[in-house]
Formats: structure tokens, sequence, C-alpha cells
């Protein structure tokens, strides 16, 4: 299999299940990867380092990816952004900043959960060079970063599509061999891999249920949010559907049977739960 050549990407995602699965394949593909929980913290390593690509996550806490790549953009123009912009009283950041990456052009690639036209077109309006959807494909992948970093096209990995029929509960010993096969991961990674699911499914279950008995809508979704791209980076695309359905329902605080369909899931993925 053909790999780029070795490049530094800042990877820019707050939840810590993508992070380790988007590392894991960049660091197998022979790319140096830093890692960014949210938009302050990228910008602070921009601002004091060189990378030769951004990933942004698009929705996360303390600064999303979208008012991190405006300010970007404002600073590679040799202008101060406004505080309100969301780093709050750090000008000594956005200066370093600017000093940075003055007169230069940080390729940044989005990536998100949402698929929608409007969605890519709002990432490009604030500057982003390109766009990906979560859960990501390998080839998918590959081919942005050939295009971008400016090295020989990669050649695509077809794994064939993984069969997501509704189930009973979902089998691990498929995940893994889904895992392996598709992001081609070590025994090792994958193992670690599941046991951070594990704790990603079962923490974001029980805040779900907190939520739902004491009526917090707001927290219901931002956790169903969360849980979505947790089984979606494991290729479990129907359970993926199930929490973008509570994540939904709960934004438009819609009259729904929330408890049934928290109960549904947590039969679905009981063998996270074990």
């Amino acid at each position: 299999m053909k790999k780029s050549q070795a490049s530094r990407i800042l990877l820019v995602e707050d939840a810590e299940i993508n992070q380790m699965l988007a590392r894991a394949i960049l660091e197998k593909e022979g790319h140096e990867v830093v890692v960014a929980s949210n938009g302050i913290e990228a910008l602070e390593k921009l601002s004091s380092d060189v990378f030769d690509l951004v990933l942004m996550d698009v929705q996360m806490p303390v600064l999303d990816g979208l008012t991190a790549t405006r300010i970007i953009r404002t600073c590679e123009r040799g202008e101060l952004p406004e505080l309100s912009e969301g780093v709050v009283g750090d000008m000594a950041l956005l200066e370093n900043l600017r000093e940075k990456v003055r007169d230069s052009h940080v390729t940044i690639i989005a990536m998100t959960a949402h698929a929608f036209e409007e969605d890519r077109k709002r990432c490009l309006s604030v500057g982003m060079d390109d766009y990906m959807t979560k859960p990501f494909e390998l080839h998918t992948l590959r081919t942005l970063l050939g295009k971008y970093l400016d090295h020989r096209k990669m050649e695509k990995f077809d794994a064939g599509e993984v069969e997501n029929a509704a189930r009973d509960s979902v089998n691990l010993g498929e995940i893994r061999a889904f895992l392996m096969e598709q992001y081609r991961l070590s025994s090792d990674s994958v193992q670690h891999l599941m046991e951070k699911a594990s704790s990603s499914i079962r923490d974001n279950l029980q805040r779900i249920e907190k939520s739902i008995e004491s009526g917090d809508l707001e927290t219901l979704s931002a956790a169903a949010h969360t849980l979505k791209g947790s089984v979606g980076m494991l290729g479990l695309a129907d359970v993926m559907e199930m929490a973008l359905t509570l994540e939904q329902k709960a934004k438009e605080g819609a009259d729904f049977p929330y408890a049934s369909a928290l109960s549904q899931l947590k039969s679905v993925l009981n063998p996270f739960l074990e």
C-alpha cells in the first residue's frame, strides 16, 4: 500500500475516541500528529508551531472550528480580530498568531458530522479549504491529504460496504474486524480504541439518562451528538441514525419518547455496557 510523504498535521477534535482513531490512521500513514481539543488550543499551537495541514472539527466547546478559522484568516491578512470572536481577553495570543501566520495560508479541512450542502457552504464561507464528513472513509482522507499536501495521489482503499442491518445488539468481534480492515489498524490499536469507545458510550448513555430524568434537552442533545460520533467511527451506521434522531428531537424540543429511545440504544449497545 502506498503512503503519502510524512507531514505535520494539527488535528483539532474534542471527542477523545475520534482523536484516537484519526491519530492512529494518520500516524500509520507516516504523518506526525499534534492534537488540540478545541479552537483555543488550536490557535495556541498555530501561534508557536508550523503545520502542513489542519483537520478542524466544526462543533467544539470553548471555541468552535468556524470561529477559529475566521480568526486564523484574519491574522493571515495581518489584522487582529475582535476579542468578541471568542478569544476572551487574550490579545497576546492573537498578536502571536498574527505574527506567525501573516502573509501565509494555513490549509484547513473541516470535519463535521453533517453532510448537508448548507453546512459545506458555511465551512467554505469562513475560509476553510475543504470539507470532510465524519465518520470519514480512509480513501476520502487520503485523497484530501494528497490534494492539499501536494504529494503524489494516494491509491484508494476499497474495504467494501459493511452490512449494518437492524440487529438485537452490536457484535464486538465484527466491530474489531471492521476497524482493522477499514482503517488498517493494528490489533493493539483496535483494542485500545474499543476500550475508549466502551467508556465513551457508557458515559454518554448515562448523560442521556440523567438528562431525560431532569428534562434537560440541551444536555441530552449534546450527549446524543457525542454518542453519534463514537458509534459512527465504529461503523455502526444504524446506531448512528438512532443517536442522530435523539439529538435532533432534543434540539427541537420535540415531544418524543426519549426514555423508549434510550432503552433501545442501551439494548443495541449492551455488549459495550457489560
